[in-house]
């Protein structure tokens, strides 16, 4: 008999099966972006799903969005370094995960990884972290990051928040 579990665990060990994960999340990231984000969701969607009318979409999905698209982009850090024969560690921090394959991080790269590190480990799911410090901290950051602070960014402070998922 095959246990499922080992046999899930055995499949991590192969590029394939984080690709195949890392693109699942990035699709999702994409109809997230594409339907809860940058357009409008019309009534009749809202109603049969059973939200009010009055409901945003763009605020409730936003969060979620980039917290694929960081899941997406750790699962497929984590790929390039099975493939390149390294071992994977149990992290969400994909600054240090880039910086363990052949990719040159340039400042703005590392402060777009390490926003959506924050929204893996944290914001993306919850509403502060258990440290207050921290809290304030990754908030200023995410803060100047959406608004481009310094920038010539679009809207969140991202030329083009699915390039992010790329």
């Amino acid at each position: 008999m095959i246990d499922a579990y080992s046999e899930e665990f055995k499949n991590r060990q192969s590029a394939q099966w984080w690709y195949d994960k890392a693109s699942q999340l990035r699709a999702s990231a994409a109809v997230i972006w594409h339907f809860g984000v940058a357009n409008e969701v019309p009534d009749s969607i809202k109603k049969e799903l059973g939200f009010p009318t009055g409901f945003s979409f763009e605020a409730g999905c936003f969060p979620v969005f980039p917290l694929l698209c960081g899941l997406s982009i750790e699962t497929l850090l984590k790929g390039i370094i099975v493939l390149s024969g390294g071992k994977v560690e149990f992290t969400h921090n994909l600054v240090e995960l880039a910086e363990n394959t052949a990719f040159e991080l340039d400042e703005a790269l590392k402060k777009n990884l390490r926003f959506l590190s924050e929204n893996v480990i944290w914001d993306g799911k919850y509403t502060q972290h258990l440290k207050e410090k921290i809290t304030y901290e990754l908030t200023g950051l995410n803060i100047r990051i959406m608004v481009g602070l310094g920038t010539n960014t679009g809207k969140y402070g991202i030329v083009s928040p699915m390039s992010l998922c790329t």
